[in-house]
């Protein structure tokens, strides 16, 4: 906060250059102006009054920091037209500003600090009455990203064809614009990439203020072709496209629809969680009066346990002791994305990642639940995790006794296999949950009574099929990773796609997901890592596909559009690992996902014994288990190559695996000299196998615990590798990747 603030007031001293700027944007603008991130009003001054000297009727200063905002009101103390107030243009609360009646909406040099744009565009859109106009200020030149953009907490920079398309998805129509700031592309890179400067030196400014009468000659005889950033005029539109959830954008924010809108006085604090300068609900600045809110929780485990809800396509998995394993709670944060796009406050209480891992913490976690005084609360439960959840909802229930009814839904693939377990929860929700979940709420925060048993269909939730999965998984937003404890994993995930076509008898994806193979687009997925990469930069990034690489063309184009990313950066900002069926990689793929940055594939070895393959619907049309163990060597060789860590996972437990079995698996794994991870199989609802058999014991009479021993005492044991996978060739790759990425960058 102290660098943006001595930066605002050393862009202040540059009053010529502001002016300049100005004076072009004055014909657009109205008289009742509502000035969007307005700092300590280096801008703002120029709004108070027209060209002409003439107080304008009203004009409304907002800004997240309460710094600027006490500032701006000392400095502005004596203008009867003007005020400021504590505010989050991406918070729905922001809407009570309405009562402004502002025609102008002025946003300079804002939307790039904002972590949800499309929330901030959304809201402004919705204050403004059609044909009013909203003047956009924001960066460009995406190769200038630097130190600069870092220490004043840019969270992007953009391109014009991206502007555009954002601006005309969220209701307005652009009427003009040009680029500004032709010169400061060059003192910008050379103080934030090769000086790696936090901050720009008065002098810069001085120096661009004196230019500014020739610029401003030069810049009347033709308008630069690139500048620093863009000036945009735009128009408020009717709505003509259609929003994320399929219906048509109203550009006005659900949820407190049925509430009258809370009122807003000078000292009003409306605080928000989605950009980086504000704070969170979570923290102990509550939402304004009348916002419904939503608590959503990952329920603690039982005592010694480590529960990963979000394994094995949200059916779950269970590890007992410290140091369990678990996937961040991917469903989770896109059902808090969907919410709180649709205007409802939220929170999360993500336990297990709080250190909950016990049933004693239980209590713990409804005191956390019971100071969040939600209007109603969403549990994320699995099918391996069932007893911990069921414990927490018991406890959930009787907390509730005696006290204001709130609706807890449950929601996770597994539910549908749970909800005779489920009877401590008001209502279970099953199939993909992510948008259906809204509906729900919704619908009972609006005072509709609804069964126990919910569904997509019997809510009317669009964009579902007939089994409750998902149609365009384009339609969801980013995750809202900043609503939970994030940094407590080491990784964030992404989910590409649902579904896999393959046959496996075991595959609990396929319980969950189906059979039929659905994806985001290559635009989405590149979309979501950049902002991934800009706002949060992760570690790494895990994709969650089961099957992630089974449109051969779709990873390609996902991989060469990183390649034309410069802010993804591949193998410095983004480093990401995958999972797939072996059948679904080769050579030529692997190169390219190296290029763009993954470092890690996980692949399924389960077993080597063609019986055993075909009678668990392993083996493709045409393969057989040589064929399959070769192909297998194969890719193994060229991730080393390329840098790529191959992770094999292996099963024990199999109907009819025998010791012989284990043990050829284990010493081809130490052939290879490759991680591998021993898994005994599980027995989800839904599969296709002999439940006498199944993760007990094999059908030679073989104990299971046996077979995971041997299988880790002989993967243990180095052995001369015959893969020919030299230390110099991994070298020459790795100095070959800088010269290869660009080109690659070209193809296509």
């Amino acid at each position: 906060m102290q660098i943006e603030l001595e930066q605002q007031r050393r862009l202040g001293e540059a009053d010529a250059y502001l002016e300049w700027l100005f004076k072009n944007l004055e014909p657009y603008i109205g008289q009742r102006v509502l000035d969007v991130g307005c700092a300590i009003g280096n801008i703002t001054q120029f709004l108070l009054q027209d060209e002409k000297g003439t107080p304008r009727e009203r004009v409304v200063g907002i800004d997240v920091a309460p710094e600027m905002v006490a500032e701006i009101r000392h400095r502005f103390r004596d203008r009867a037209n003007f005020r400021a107030v504590v505010c989050d243009i991406t918070r729905p609360e922001s809407q009570a500003l309405a009562e402004e009646r502002p025609d102008t909406v002025v946003c300079a040099h804002v939307l790039e600090h904002v972590y949800d744009d499309e929330a901030a565009l959304r809201h402004m859109r919705a204050l403004l009455p059609e044909g009013g106009r909203l003047i956009l200020l924001v960066p460009v030149v995406k190769w200038v990203w630097g130190r600069l953009d870092e220490a004043t907490g840019h969270q992007r920079r953009y391109t014009w064809r991206e502007l555009e398309a954002l601006l005309q998805r969220h209701g307005f129509a652009v009427e003009d614009h040009w680029y500004v700031n032709f010169l400061a592309i060059f003192g910008w890179f050379f103080t934030g990439r090769i000086l790696r400067r936090e901050i720009i030196p008065t002098g810069q400014y001085s120096l661009y203020n004196k230019l500014t009468p020739l610029l401003a000659r030069l810049e009347t005889w033709i308008r630069p072709p690139i500048g620093l950033s863009v000036a945009c005029v735009c128009r408020a539109v009717p709505f003509q496209d259609k929003g994320r959830g399929g219906k048509q954008n109203s550009g006005v924010y659900l949820g407190a629809r049925n509430v009258d809108p809370p009122v807003v006085t000078e000292d009003t604090h409306i605080p928000g969680p989605v950009s980086a300068r504000s704070r969170k609900w979570s923290e102990g600045a509550g939402p304004t009066e009348g916002v419904p809110r939503i608590l959503l929780v990952v329920p603690p485990g039982l005592p010694g346990s480590v529960p990963n809800h979000e394994g094995a396509a949200n059916l779950g998995g269970l590890a007992f002791g410290e140091g369990g394993f678990r996937y961040p709670p991917h469903t989770v944060a896109t059902v808090a994305a969907t919410a709180r796009a649709a205007g409802y406050a939220l929170q999360v209480i993500d336990a297990p990642a709080q250190g909950h891992a016990g049933g004693a913490d239980i209590q713990e976690c409804l005191i956390q639940v019971r100071a969040a005084q939600a209007d109603l609360i969403g549990v994320f439960v699995s099918w391996a995790t069932a007893e911990g959840d069921v414990a927490f909802l018991r406890a959930l229930r009787r907390e509730g006794d005696g006290t204001r009814p709130v609706p807890v839904i449950v929601f996770g693939a597994g539910v549908a296999h749970l909800r005779d377990r489920l009877l401590a929860a008001d209502h279970v929700l099953e199939g993909e949950p992510e948008l259906a979940f809204v509906a729900a709420a919704r619908r009972l925060l609006g005072g509709t009574n609804l069964p126990q048993r919910l569904t997509a269909r019997s809510l009317g939730a669009e964009g579902y099929d007939e089994q409750g999965l998902l149609k365009d998984l384009d339609a969801l937003p980013y995750p809202a990773w900043d609503l939970l404890p994030w940094r407590q994993y080491p990784y964030l995930t992404v989910l590409s796609s649902r579904g896999c076509t393959g046959t496996c008898r075991w595959c609990p994806y396929i319980v969950a997901q189906g059979r039929r193979f659905r994806a985001c687009s290559p635009g989405r997925v590149i979309a979501e890592l950049a902002h991934l990469v800009q706002t949060l930069a992760p570690p790494r990034i895990v994709f969650r596909d089961p099957a992630f690489a089974h449109d051969r063309a779709r990873v390609v184009a996902i991989c060469r559009g990183i390649l034309r990313r410069p802010e993804l950066a591949p193998w410095r900002n983004l480093l990401w690992e995958c999972e797939s069926r072996p059948e679904h990689l080769d050579d030529g793929l692997l190169r390219l996902m190296s290029l763009a940055g993954c470092v890690g594939v996980k692949i399924g070895l389960e077993t080597l014994d063609e019986g055993l393959l075909r009678g668990l619907g392993r083996l493709q049309p045409g393969w057989d288990a040589r064929r399959y163990r070769d192909h297998l060597i194969s890719l193994v060789a060229s991730c080393q190559s390329y840098g790529i860590a191959p992770r094999l996972f292996a099963m024990t437990g199999l109907p009819g695996q025998t010791m012989a079995m284990i043990e050829e698996v284990g010493r081809l794994v130490a052939q290879m000299g490759v991680e591998l991870s021993v898994q005994p199989l599980k027995r989800y609802p839904g599969q296709r196998l002999e439940e006498s058999v199944v993760g007990t014991i094999s059908a030679e009479g073989g104990d299971v615990q046996a077979q995971i021993v041997r299988l880790r005492e002989l993967a243990a044991v180095p052995m001369p590798s015959r893969l020919g996978v030299g230390r110099w060739r991994r070298v020459v790759w790795r100095a070959w990747r800088r010269v290869a990425g660009p080109w690659e960058a070209r193809r296509g």
